[in-house]
Order: C-alpha cells, then structure tokens, then sequence
C-alpha cells in the first residue's frame, strides 16, 4: 500500500451555548473564547426555551416556528466544533444531538488554573503560552516596536458590546497579564471609544481577539461579495452574538451600531471599510466585489436605510462598473442545511502547521506522530489537559496492498470509532465535516492502522441499526479483481477487453483457452501492444499453457506450464504419450486465471467495478466503498450491488453523502431490481441511488419501471436537492475517457448551455434524467410548484384584504 497522509495542527474549536437573555453568559463565552487559542472562531450558539417572533424575520417566506434544539443541531452542523461548552445553569435537552461530542460546563475550561494557579487550560493552548510565544517571536530580540499588544480598559456603556468588538478577558486572567507581560510586550490600555476604535483598525493592534488567531492561517470555500457592515443594537444580546458568529465564519466585519450610527469616527471606519471592499477581481474584471450591509434581526429595514444615507457615501469614479455597496434584509441563516451556502456562511477552516506523511506498508500500520503548533516547544508539556490541540487528517491512496483505504469518514458513533482506532482509545477520535480529527492531549507517537474502506462502511451502517452485514458472491470476486489489478480499473474501459475477458471464460475457451497469437491480434484491434500484454500477465489475468492433442484418442487438452512433464497423462481417456511429440508452435495457449476465469463477466463484478471506477477515477470523489453486500433491519433484508460514502471536495461542504447502486452488465432491470432499490430510498433519504448498464440505453419496459421510481424521488428535500438523486449510468459514461459532460457530445437532449452547467455529481444526476428518462430538469418541476403554492398564497392573501 502507498498513500500520503496530511495532518494539519489547529486549535481545539469550542462552541459555547448561552441564553441570549442573558449579557453575563454571553460575555463569558466571549471572555473564555479570548482566552484560548483559535477563540475567535468558536462560534456562540443561542439556547433558548422558547425561540423569539422575530428570530427567522425572512420577509415573503412562510411563517414557521423554529424549535430551540433545530437551532442548535444546526449550529453544531454548520461550525463543527470539538467541545460544546455550556454557559447556562440548564442541561441540554434531549433533542440536542451532539454528535458524539464532549459537553462541559464553562468552569471546567480553567479548573486547574482556578484551583492551583497552573497557567494552562484543562481544554486547549491557553493565552499565557500565546503572549509567551508573542514574546519569544517579537519582543525579546527584534522588532521591539513593530507590533502593539493593546489590551483595552470597557467602558460601562455598551460594554457587552465592545468586549465582543476587540474582545477581553476574565478579571483575574487580565490582572494577571497586566502585572506579568505589561512591560515585556509594551502593552497599552486606552480607554475604549469610537476614536480608538479607529486607530484599532487602521494601526492593525494585538487586541485581546486578535491574539487569540495568533499565528493561524485559513482557507475559504464560500463565494464572493462576503465583505459585511453589521447594522445591529448594541443593548441586544442577539445582536451581539450574531455579530459574532459572522466573524466567527471567517468573514471580515465591521459592527454599524444604530446607537452610533451618527458617530463621525464610526462613520468614518464603515465608509473606509465600503472603499476598501470595493474593485474588481485580479483575474476576472468584469466580476466587482462589494460590502454589505446586514440588517440584524432586532432593527427594521427602514432604520438600516436611514443610517446608510447618513453616511453620505460617495461612488467612486474609477473603475467604473458593479455594486458599491448592498442592502441585505435579512441575516444569513448558518443554523440551517439548506442555506449555508447560498447565504455564504461557510466557515473557515483554520489551521497552523502541516506535516505530509508517506505510507509504504503491505497492512497499512503507521506510526502517527502529533503535529504541533509552530510557536509550541516539542518540550512544552500537555500533562495535565484533557486536549491540547487537534490533528486533521487527510488519507491519500496511491497503491494498494492488501486494504483498500478509507478516505471518507461517516459521522458515525461507537461501532465506526472502534475501527477508526481498535486498539488505541478511540475517544480521542472524532470525523469532521471534511476530515479525520485526532484530539492530541500528550505528544508522543502512537502505531496506528490505517482503517479499511469496507470495515468503514460496514460500522457506519451498524451504528444506524442495521445488521447481518456480509458480501455476496459478487462483491467477493470484486474485492478479489481489484486486489489483484491494484485499483487500475480502467483497463474495462477499453474498447473490447470485456468481451475478451468474457469469451475465454465461457464455452470451449473456458477449457482450451485461446491461442496467443488470436490473443495478441485481439489486442492490438483494441489498439494496444505487447506492453498492454505484459502488464495483463504482471497482473496475473492469464496464465500461459499447451493445447495438446493426445495421439490416442485426439481430443485436445490444456496444460499449464508446471503440468507439463516428459509423460503426458490425456485428461479424456486417461493414456500416457511422450509430451514432446506433441509439442510445436501452435500449441500454446492462454487461459484466464482465478476471478477473471468466471463466466457471466465474473458473475456481473466488471459491472460494479466499472461503476465504482467511474465515481473514483472518472468523477474524482474521495470514498469509502463496500462491494455487492447484503444486510437487513427489523427483519427486512436489504442488498446493494455498489455502496459508497463519497465527499466531492471542490464542490461539496457536507460530509456523510451516501450512495447505492444496482448494476447490470448486458442483462436488462426487472422489477425486483427497482423494488429492492425502493426500499434503500426509503431507508437512506438523501442517499444518491444509481441504476448502471454496460447497454448504452434502456429498454422501453426498463426506462419506464426507472422513471416511476425516479418521479417519486424527485420531491424537495433540502440544500436545494431532491429526497433521493436518481443516476442512470451506461456505456456512454462508463466506458467513455471523459466525464459527463464532455461524453454526450452530439446528445441532442441537452442544450449547451445546460452541458456548460455541469459541474457536480448532482448536475450529472439531474442530466442524465434527461438523457434516459426524457424527464425535464427537477428545478423546472420546483419552479413550477412554487409558482403555483405562490399564486393560491397570494390568492388567499388578496381575500382576507377585500374581507377586512
């Protein structure tokens, strides 16, 4: 086996859950987050009893009333943190799924330091070892006067307010620093208004959020225009924990207060921030990026309107082109699936070092070092902390031994974390949205097996209920060819090698093979040479013998080259002849060895293999597959032909994407094929189910069966997709060298323009709909719904107006 691991060093992600009622948690959760390293990007989740009018204040949309524990499940989804902290006195409700995740009270985050004055946390790299490395890295040789460590003095007015702006910390942490580091790292202590606000800004000082991003880099996956002017009211706890929640996604924003909206300084800063923002993208520009304005949810439009006129701003004359600025009504809805995108809430993802590990094992057994933060000495101790930090871990397959490895990881629960680490402590593991995430809490090695794809997969189901796990026959002899070929399933796609494979498997080749020489002319019409040929031998697909004919009773026989002894034994009458009298040029023959000599094309493997390829190698998606499997549940017994848990990471944010598929080599689809399909789409919701041919069409009888099923899986779901994606995949795709679309050249049934929109699997799962079951695009049909469920809505409307 050969892969490459990459583990990213990042700070432990805390999530806090206060009552937005009340100003003392929130400032808590903000003072514990400055506190620690990477606390600025720890989000603060609201925990209410009853969820307020106005909490999801979207204007034209249905009224619903949201449940307190969907707000935080949709929290914890969208920010994915490592530790839920709680703020308030009340326990969680039942409701809350915390997914597997540890949940503590906010007083065990510094309750050794709190009890002996040790100065690090019990859960994360605590400020004094930051301001110790700010120290060590600005202060204690060189540019003495380059950076300013700024560390506030509140005002009473508003405070709850400018503690979330610049951030502060615990009394007795802030009495410490100031007594120990105020002369080491020069710090200042203004007094906090809107004119040193200013000067915060523009001189980019160390405030104490800031010193808590210390030495962290981050990527984003989220789109443009991301640039925010929060409007908001600086007495509403809502209002602050929305703003910062909006920084804590990684986006850079500017708090517009109403109570200081017609402030000078702060004037100034938002129109500053509105210039900066503005111009056109390096490579594209025609594309123009832009502030925006966000109304929070306590203030009304017209206020947000009176207070951007007030600025007076001003277009600039050059470039010329695009939006200076926005007006947003509504707040961007990260605590819902469906909308994390589109509103351009993805969070960051943060890390500080990296570390590539290369992985040439048979088993796959590594030893797995922690990779630790740069400013943090290989002798600083982690004794005493229940986690320190946290490892990211990406699995890169090149080559594969005796495992095929796992490069996605279900959210699962105990079954799933067992395999992830059966003999370490598997409570130190967790699964990310994108990654596997080692909590480190000591910094020493450990052995550790790379987990196996299927042994994922098959605990994943487990920890949903399911049971009586096992491969078929077929999924066998898949498991066997791909060992055996080590992944390079592609060599299936080429034109005639199916129907070669097949043909010496069956009939009289099954017994006397075919001649060497009809194999190579067989393969050179393929257009290959002899090179092809060897690299089938080192794959050990043939095995080389002699057709003998026995000079007794002239029926021929085939012998392999270790048979082949002096005396002959005739395998039909049984009589001994001298081998050599029989032996000439023309003799020698091949015979397709172990899986690859079962007729029905290896009893439909190629067909999974082929399918599975296409996904891997055609589409790119990481995976975790299990072939050709039956399971069951509460009695009823399930089987898939091709089960994957796939994450697209170009064009995908969420981890857990399942996917089924019933595969077919040249035989048709009855109706107990899509009835057992039927019955995944009814236990999976969301799960993309796949209907794959070596045909390049369906049958009439096929494409309607397929297309009843597909119209019921065609309803709304969420993120703006249908309860089940159904695919239908044939020899256009799977046997094609180019991904869809660039494979339906000179297919009449999608426009250009729709090819040209191609980009996920989802696009190819909505076209190919199209393709081969002449069903129209599933957002026309949407589309369509909601013109009509508008219509009668406004109908309705329109009657209770004439009535009062």
């Amino acid at each position: 086996m050969i892969a490459t691991i990459d583990i990213k060093s990042r700070p432990l992600k805390l999530a806090f859950l206060v009552d937005p009622k009340k100003q003392r948690e929130i400032l808590t959760a903000i003072e514990l987050s400055c506190s620690l390293w990477g606390g600025a990007f720890n989000p603060i989740i609201p925990f209410y009893t009853s969820v307020p009018e106005n909490w999801d204040k979207m204007p034209y949309s249905k009224k619903r009333k949201e449940k307190p524990s969907n707000i935080v499940n949709g929290y914890i989804k969208t920010f994915d943190p490592d530790v839920l902290v709680i703020c308030s006195d009340r326990a969680l409700p039942k409701e809350v799924d915390t997914f597997g995740l540890r949940v503590i009270k906010s007083d065990e985050l510094w309750k050794s330091f709190l009890s002996n004055g040790e100065g690090q946390p019990d859960y994360g790299i605590g400020i004094f070892e930051i301001l110790n490395a700010i120290y060590e890295q600005d202060f204690k040789y060189k540019r003495r006067f380059s950076q300013k460590v700024v560390i506030p003095k509140i005002s009473k007015e508003y405070s709850l307010f400018w503690s979330s702006v610049v951030g502060n910390y615990p009394k007795e942490f802030r009495n410490i620093i100031l007594e120990e580091y105020k002369s080491a790292l020069d710090i200042e202590i203004p007094t906090l208004k809107p004119k040193i606000l200013s000067s915060l800004y523009k001189n980019n000082k160390l405030t104490p959020r800031a010193i808590s991003r210390f030495e962290l880099d981050n990527y984003s996956s989220a789109g443009l225009f991301t640039d925010t002017i929060f409007f908001m009211d600086a007495t509403k706890g809502l209002d602050i924990i929305d703003f910062w929640n909006l920084r804590a996604t990684g986006r850079k924003v500017v708090p517009f207060p109403i109570q200081y909206s017609k402030d000078k300084e702060i004037q100034k800063i938002v129109r500053d921030f509105i210039n900066m923002s503005y111009g056109s993208l390096k490579h594209n520009p025609k594309i123009f990026n832009h502030a925006s304005f966000i109304k929070s949810r306590s203030l009304e439009m017209k206020q947000m309107e009176q207070a951007v006129k007030s600025l007076k701003v001003r277009k600039k004359s050059s470039p010329k082109g695009g939006l200076y600025f926005s007006l947003q009504w509504w707040y961007p809805r990260m605590w819902q699936e469906n909308y994390v995108d589109s509103d351009n809430v993805i969070p960051v993802e943060v890390y500080n070092s990296t570390q590539s590990i290369d992985v040439i094992d048979e088993d796959g057994t590594i030893s797995l070092p922690p990779v630790l933060p740069k400013f943090l000495g290989e002798n600083q101790s982690l004794f005493r902390r229940k986690v320190g930090y946290v490892n990211e871990i990406n699995i890169t397959p090149y080559s594969f031994g005796s495992k095929m490895i796992s490069q996605v990881f279900p959210m699962g629960k105990e079954n799933t974390l067992r395999v992830i680490d059966p003999l370490g402590m598997p409570e130190q593991w967790r699964v990310g949205k994108k990654s596997l995430i080692r909590e480190v809490s000591y910094q020493h090695s450990q052995r550790w097996a790379v987990p196996d794809s299927q042994d994922i997969f098959f605990s994943w189901l487990k920890d949903l209920g399911f049971s009586d796990l096992k491969l078929s026959p077929p999924g066998i002899l898949a498991k066997q060819i791909f060992f055996q070929l080590d992944g390079w399933l592609r060599i299936f796609a080429i034109n005639g090698i199916l129907e070669l494979f097949d043909s010496m498997s069956r009939g009289s080749h099954s017994e006397v093979g075919m001649a060497v020489g009809a194999v190579k002319s067989k393969i050179e019409l393929m257009g290959r040479d002899t090179q092809f040929l060897d690299f089938l031998n080192t794959k050990k697909i043939f095995k080389i013998g002699a057709n003998i004919q026995c000079p007794k009773c002239f029926r021929h026989s085939w012998y392999s080259l270790s048979d082949l002894k002096e005396e002959t034994i005739c395998l039909k009458c049984l009589n001994s002849f001298p081998t050599i009298s029989s032996i000439n040029n023309k003799c020698w023959y091949y015979k397709t060895a172990g899986p690859f000599s079962i007729g029905n094309h290896a009893e439909g493997a190629y067909s999974v293999l082929l399918c599975y390829d296409f996904f891997v190698n055609v589409m790119h998606l990481k995976t975790s597959v299990a072939f050709s499997f039956n399971f069951e549940k509460n009695g009823e017994k399930l089987e898939a032909d091709l089960g994957l848990l796939w994450l697209d990471s170009l064009f995908d944010n969420v981890s857990n994407n399942t996917l089924f598929a019933e595969c077919k080599s040249y035989n048709n689809f009855e109706q107990g094929d899509i009835d057992r399909m039927a019955l995944l789409v009814q236990n999976f919701p969301g799960a993309v189910i796949v209907f794959s041919t070596l045909k390049n069409e369906l049958t009439v009888n096929e494409k309607k069966m397929i297309k009843k099923l597909a119209k019921k899986c065609r309803k709304y779901h969420k993120n703006n997709l249908p309860i089940n994606p159904l695919l239908v995949l044939t020899s256009n795709e799977l046997l094609s060298l180019h991904h869809p679309p660039y494979c339906w050249r000179g297919n009449s049934k999608l426009t250009e323009r729709e090819k040209s929109s191609i980009h996920s699997l989802y696009d190819i799962c909505n076209a190919s709909q199209k393709i081969y079951l002449d069903l129209p695009s599933w957002y026309s049909e949407w589309d369509e719904e909601w013109k009509k469920k508008s219509a009668v809505r406004k109908k309705k409307l329109n009657a209770e107006y004439v009535c009062e």
